[in-house]
């Protein structure tokens, strides 16, 4: 679900409100408790998003038919200067995030293999929640445009983008291992 807050002054949160009422855009009852309820554990589940993208990301990274990975926390990330910036620390470690990029050796359809062959990865064009789900830009996100668009908006012909979620660590490296493997 899309939810969010008004903040301002008076006459602004009433012009809202105005709309709001005329719109109806409202949360229901029901769908502001499971908001307020995910909201309640948010933090916890973000953390372990976030140290799952790193260990799936190192343990790509040393892959020899993994071409690149693109995950802040990895040594020699292209975009180091804008994660120091604007992601958060917990301690001495860097909030890096739960989305991890990458691209196979032999192009799309390879990624679309390795997709397809994962079990506890779920092909799904969103973002996730306590599930890791998978997609292939070049038929999700972006599959109207054309190949050299794609590499123009450095999505690469095999890439793979995850959003890793909350499943033991261990078990989806193998999976994507795995997967991996089988279409090797």
């Amino acid at each position: 679900m899309i939810a969010g807050v008004v903040a301002g002054s008076f006459d602004h949160v009433r012009e809202v409100q105005r709309r709001v009422i005329t719109l109806g855009t409202c949360l229901d009852p029901h769908a502001a408790y499971l908001v307020w309820r995910g909201l309640q554990t948010f933090e916890l589940r973000l953390s372990r998003a976030n140290a799952t993208a790193r260990e799936l990301a190192l343990a790509l990274a040393q892959r020899d038919d993994v071409l690149r990975v693109r995950h802040p926390s990895l040594p020699g990330y292209e975009r180091a200067e804008v994660a120091e910036r604007v992601l958060r620390r917990d301690a001495d470690q860097l909030r890096s995030g739960a989305m991890v990029s990458f691209t196979v050796a032999g192009g799309d359809e390879r990624a679309l293999r390795v997709m397809r062959r994962l079990e506890i990865g779920c092909e799904a064009t969103s973002l996730g929640g306590v599930e890791t789900l998978v997609s292939t830009p070049f038929n999700s996100s972006h599959f109207s445009l054309t190949p050299a668009e794609r590499r123009a908006a450095r999505i690469d012909d095999g890439m793979i983008r995850v959003s890793c979620g909350v499943e033991p660590v261990d078990a989806l490296v193998e999976d994507f291992r795995r997967a991996l493997d089988a279409t090797a």
